[in-house]
C-alpha cells in the first residue's frame, strides 16, 4: 500500500509538472501571438506620427485584433488619400494665386512694353515705365520667394546670431519712414531702454515686421497712425526680460471677426491682389524663433500683431 501510494505520488508530481510546463509554453505561445501584432501596431503608429503612411501591417486574422489591425491599415489608406488631395489642393491653389497674379502683372508690363517703341520721347512715360517695370519685377519675386518660403514648410534653413532688438527696430523705422509719409501715416516707433540681446535671424525678423507694417499701412487708406513698439516683458505682461513683445498696431478698418481665426492660414487673404502667403511665413518664421505670434482687431478701430520673442530660450531647433 505504501508502495503504490509512493509510485501515485510520484506520478501526480509529474502530472503537476508537467501540466505546468505545457501550461508555460502554451502561455508563451499565446502572448508571441499576440504581442506580435500589437507589437507591429505600435511601430506603425509610429510611423504613421511621423507623416508615413506607406507601411501597412501584414497581419491576417479574423478576432477582434484582426479586426483592429485591418481597421488600422485601412485608416492609414484613407489618411494617405487625404495627404494627398490636401496637397493637390494647395498646389491648385498656389497655381490659381499665381496665374491670377502673373495675369494681371503681365498685362500691365506687356502694354508698356508695347507702347515704349512709340512713345520713348515722352519723359512722363519713360519715367512710368522706369518705374512701374522694376516695382513688377520685384513684385514678381517677392511673389517666387515667399512660395519657395512656404514650400519649406518648418525646415530651418537660416542662421541665428546674437541679435540687438533695439538697433532692429531702428532699422525698420528708417525702412519705413518715407513710405508711411508717402500714404499720410502718421507712425510712432517707442523702443524700451535696455531691452536684452536674443538669438535670430535679423533678415527674417525684419521680414516679418515689414510684412506686418505693410499690411497695416495699406489697411489705413492713405489716413491713420501706426505704433510699432519693443518691450521687455513677462509672460503675464509684467515688466520682466524673460520676452521681447514687438508690437505692430494701426487704427485702420480691422478685420473682420469671420477672418480672425484664418488669418495665419496658407492662401487666406482679404485683399483683391494678395496670395495669402506673408502672414503664414511670418508665424513659421516667428515659431522658428522659438516665439508666437497673434492678433487682436476691433472693427474700426484698428489692428495689433503681437509677436513675442523669448531672451533665455533657444530657437527651435
Amino acid at each position: 500500500a505504501f508502495a503504490y501510494s509512493s509510485r501515485m505520488k510520484a506520478y501526480s508530481w509529474t502530472l503537476i509538472i508537467l501540466s505546468e510546463l505545457i501550461a508555460i509554453i502554451i502561455s508563451i505561445l499565446i502572448a508571441k501571438a499576440l504581442v506580435r501584432p500589437i507589437k507591429a501596431l505600435a511601430d506603425s503608429t509610429r510611423q504613421v506620427a511621423q507623416g508615413r503612411f506607406d507601411e501597412y501591417i501584414p497581419f491576417r486574422r479574423k478576432d477582434e485584433l484582426g479586426v483592429l489591425v485591418f481597421s488600422f491599415n485601412n485608416m492609414i489608406k484613407k489618411l494617405k488619400e487625404t495627404q494627398v488631395s490636401e496637397r493637390l489642393s494647395i498646389i491648385g491653389k498656389a497655381a490659381t494665386a499665381i496665374v491670377h497674379e502673373l495675369k494681371n502683372s503681365l498685362v500691365m508690363v506687356n502694354t508698356f512694353v508695347e507702347l515704349f517703341p512709340r512713345r520713348y520721347n515722352d519723359k512722363k512715360f519713360v519715367e512710368r515705365f522706369a518705374k512701374t517695370i522694376p516695382q513688377e519685377l520685384q513684385r514678381w519675386k517677392s511673389m517666387l520667394q515667399d512660395l519657395s518660403d512656404f514650400s519649406r514648410g518648418t525646415k530651418l534653413d537660416f542662421s541665428f546670431d546674437e541679435l540687438d532688438v533695439a538697433a532692429l527696430m531702428r532699422d525698420i523705422h528708417c525702412l519705413i519712414e518715407e513710405r508711411a509719409a508717402q500714404s499720410n501715416i502718421r507712425l510712432e516707433v517707442h523702443i524700451q531702454e535696455g531691452l536684452p540681446r536674443i538669438q535670430g535671424n535679423s533678415q527674417k525678423l525684419k521680414q516679418v515686421l515689414i510684412n506686418l507694417v505693410t499690411n497695416a499701412i495699406e489697411a489705413m487708406s492713405n489716413q491713420g497712425s501706426l505704433i510699432v513698439s519693443a518691450t521687455a516683458v513677462d509672460r503675464e505682461g509684467v515688466q520682466k526680460s524673460k520676452y521681447i513683445e514687438i508690437k505692430v498696431r494701426d487704427t485702420g478698418k480691422g478685420i473682420p471677426v469671420q477672418h480672425i481665426e484664418k488669418i495665419f492660414e496658407p492662401f487666406h487673404t482679404t485683399k483683391a491682389n494678395g496670395m495669402g502667403l506673408g502672414l503664414a511665413i511670418s508665424r513659421n518664421i516667428v515659431q522658428q524663433h522659438g516665439g508666437d505670434i497673434k492678433v487682436e482687431s476691433e472693427s474700426d478701430k484698428g489692428t495689433s500683431f503681437i509677436i513675442k520673442l523669448p531672451v533665455s530660450r533657444s530657437p527651435v531647433e
